[in-house]
């Protein structure tokens, strides 16, 4: 973690480049942006389902039965 942290403080962005950004053609380094951005919102959509099921059934009141 110290490490992670002490990389980024020293080198900024660029502690973490992807290995699409390394292709020269533009289109593709392109294609590869919007492929990352997907694949994040998809796995945003996935944690927040999981936190949303997570905080929402502590509130929920107990069911009553007779």
């Amino acid at each position: 973690m110290f490490y992670g942290l002490f990389m980024y403080g020293y080198q900024g962005q660029y502690s973490i480049n992807p290995s699409y950004l390394g292709i020269s053609k533009y289109s593709l380094q392109t294609a590869g942006n919007v492929f990352a951005m997907i694949s994040a919102v998809i796995a945003a959509a996935l944690y927040g389902n999981i936190g949303i099921k997570g905080t929402s059934r502590p509130l929920r009141k107990p069911e009553l039965s007779s």
